[in-house]
């Protein structure tokens, strides 16, 4: 049973009582999808803007609360105790001038990690930070070695790396269990301790010269926040992604001339992606087969004699699409399961082929002239975001993950 929205608003107020603000900040904002006049929840959020030192903002939410309920004794006192106390801002700490935003893996699949850098981009671009990124040896696609996985995939979004920060003497860090002896550790009180789970809106208002992002910050859980002055302001969530894509994500030249030969030799003006996520999502879905059985009414609806460019994880699924469609099929060469374990958890994969396959997938549905895919799969969701699709020519089975604000991961006792 869904949580009632009054049960929703008490564990937000609990977790704000406790100084915590992302809990809060994402029940609000998904009550207020549905219910924009809720005066809890707007006075909830203008706390969290005092929080963050959106002291305009905050005023503004209160008065939204007080115009919905004139009588909403909380927000008015709010408000009272905003224009008595004028924030003070503190001047923000650099290193010769500069601030720095260490991007660390998320340590998920490989578009989950890619979503998590863009995710802080926006951060970085936000709050003036110069961005770095260090995906270390808990990305499920490194090599193994010191060297930043990243690198391995996209040209570097800056011109600095780890190593440019460890020597950077007299920086002070946000969350303050960083520091430059510690860099390069890879799970760092991630998921427990006084800095686990923090949200994107925990580093907008902070002084220190360098942040570092180690849990999944999220671009839709920034937008709220994106001020009215900001060129990225008014603009929708797949319009923000296609913009840091652009800026950001270049892959490497060698990635993007596999591509460039497999449509050359393989596909056609017609061309219909598909990716179907098999093997361990059925784990993480109720109703995995149930959306898995709709493809196929989707694909009938287009051209019989359309080709299709199946992405895939799972060899059961490229053999029951053969049977199905015969030759119309085109797969690329890349590993696949035969079975529930996701082939990019297990121990013996060769993790940077695995990175490079999705990648060349990835990018050449990008060049298909429609798209199928599963929401749930950040495969199918960065394909749906990245490419400006025609009206009707992008499908996704079930909303897209990046639309979809996570309250569970930081959910803590509190």
């Amino acid at each position: 049973m869904e949580p009632s929205v009054a049960d929703q608003l008490k564990l937000a107020a609990t977790y704000l009582a406790n100084g915590k603000i992302v809990v809060p900040d994402k029940i609000c904002r998904e009550i207020l999808d549905t219910d924009p006049g809720n005066a809890v929840a707007l006075n909830i959020l203008g706390i969290v803007a005092v929080h963050i030192g959106r002291h305009s903002e905050a005023a503004e939410l209160f008065r939204s609360a007080l115009r919905v309920n004139p009588n909403f004794g909380p927000a008015e006192r709010n408000l009272h105790q905003l224009d008595a106390t004028p924030g003070r801002e503190v001047p923000p700490h650099t290193v010769d001038g500069r601030r720095f935003l260490l991007i660390k893996a998320w340590g998920f699949g490989f578009w989950a990690d890619v979503t998590q850098v863009l995710g802080a981009l926006l951060l970085a671009d936000l709050t003036g930070r110069i961005p770095v990124t260090h995906w270390g040896k808990n990305s499920l696609f490194t090599n193994g070695s010191e060297h930043d996985a990243f690198a391995t995939y996209f040209e570097p979004v800056s011109p600095y790396t780890v190593d440019s920060l460890e020597v950077m003497t007299g920086a002070d860090f946000f969350p303050a269990k960083w520091s430059r002896a510690n860099l390069r550790q890879d799970d760092n009180g991630k998921w427990t301790g006084l800095y686990a789970r923090l949200g994107a809106i925990d580093y907008l208002s902070r002084p220190e010269a360098i942040a570092v992002a180690d849990f999944y910050t999220g671009v839709i859980d920034l937008m709220p926040w994106i001020p009215k002055s900001h060129r990225l302001a008014g603009k929708t969530i797949d319009e923000v992604y296609r913009d840091l894509a652009q800026r950001y994500l270049r892959p490497r030249p060698q990635i993007m001339q596999a591509v460039d030969e497999f449509q050359r030799s393989r596909f056609d003006d017609a061309t219909i992606a598909v990716h179907y996520r098999g093997s361990d999502k059925k784990n993480e879905m109720r109703d995995f087969d149930d959306v898995n059985a709709r493809y196929f009414d989707v694909l009938d609806r287009f051209d019989p004699k359309s080709r299709i460019f199946l992405l895939t994880d799972d060899a059961r699924a490229a053999a029951a699409y053969r049977a199905r469609f015969g030759e119309r099929i085109i797969l690329s060469d890349c590993l696949r399961t035969d079975n529930d374990v996701g082939i990019h958890i297990r121990p013996t994969a060769d993790r940077t082929r695995l990175g490079i396959e999705v990648m060349i997938d990835t990018y050449l549905a990008m060049r298909c002239s429609a798209f199928v895919g599963n929401g749930k799969s950040n495969v199918s969701a960065v394909v749906a975001a990245l490419k400006a699709w025609p009206a009707g020519r992008c499908t996704l089975l079930v909303p897209s993950f990046l639309s979809t604000r996570n309250i569970f991961v930081h959910l803590v006792a509190v």
